[in-house]
């Protein structure tokens, strides 16, 4: 038979338990050693416990069956477990075994207990164990250092949270305070626009007042500047002043005058 294909891509694990957690791994185990196999996964103190599915190790289409039903089950991962025997060596060293759990296309785990001879499975596993103990114990330490950094994630997530709330909090402070200045400018600004509207109103009254007063704001003027001319003095209540009066007797005067020059010379 051909020799397997090779399998450049492997998954450690730990990235497994990562991704899938230790539930996702179906552990193809021997009658004689699920019970083994179980307790090891008991001292491993796993929160998740992987599936354990009989397979008659004797019969290498036996394992191939379990296998691809795992798989049909909806399992990400496959593990082989089982203690030492000459069966073991012929399942291990099985070149349809190998090709058919590659073609399968999932992550494989090898555990068979030989000791230190390396299988045609633990070649072409993601990652092999010299014994289902070893195994457990893997899952174990994978589970708690996934536990570990998902604790890290959420700590610094929350911290990253709370920088991100402090800062928004920042930035809407700011912003207030922009407002809140931009509103006292306003607001300075409306008071000293309306002081002087106030003052100008002011104006208008009195000018308004002056206007109505007539004379009366003239007189007042005269008495404000008694060095100007005398005949600002003489300017009277309803605006006229006293020349303007005195005229028609100043022209009176004049006829009456030129009577009396005729009337001389006529003598």
């Amino acid at each position: 038979m051909a020799a397997p294909p090779d399998k450049p891509d492997r998954t450690p694990l730990e990235l497994f338990v990562e991704l899938h957690g230790a539930e996702g791994l179906a552990v193809l185990v021997s009658g004689k050693a699920e019970g083994d196999v179980s307790q090891a996964l008991t001292r491993a103190n796993l929160q998740r416990r992987p599936s354990l599915i009989r397979a008659n190790f004797t019969n290498p289409d036996s394992v191939l069956a379990a296998a691809r039903q795992a798989a049909r089950d909806g399992f990400a991962g496959l593990a082989i477990a089982r203690g030492g025997g000459v069966a073991l060596e012929e399942l291990g060293n099985s070149s349809a075994v190998a090709k058919g759990l590659i073609e399968l296309g999932l992550p494989f785990y090898s555990a068979l207990g030989h000791g230190d001879d390396v299988s045609l499975l633990d070649k072409y596993s993601d990652q092999s164990f010299p014994t289902p103990t070893e195994l457990a114990a893997a899952l174990g330490r994978a589970e708690e250092r996934v536990a570990l950094f998902a604790a890290l994630q959420s700590r610094a997530d929350r911290l990253t949270s709370d920088l991100e709330r402090s800062e928004v909090a920042r930035v809407k402070a700011e912003a207030e305070g922009q407002e809140l200045a931009s509103k006292l400018n306003r607001t300075v600004y409306a008071t000293r626009r309306g002081i002087v509207l106030s003052w100008r109103a002011a104006a208008a009254v009195l000018i308004a007042a002056a206007v109505g007063t007539g004379g009366g704001v003239i007189w007042l003027v005269t008495q404000r500047l008694p060095d100007r001319e005398p005949e600002l003095a003489s300017v009277r209540a309803d605006g006229t002043s006293g020349t303007e009066e005195s005229a028609p007797r100043k022209e009176k005067s004049a006829r009456t005058d030129g009577r009396s020059v005729h009337s001389k010379e006529t003598r």
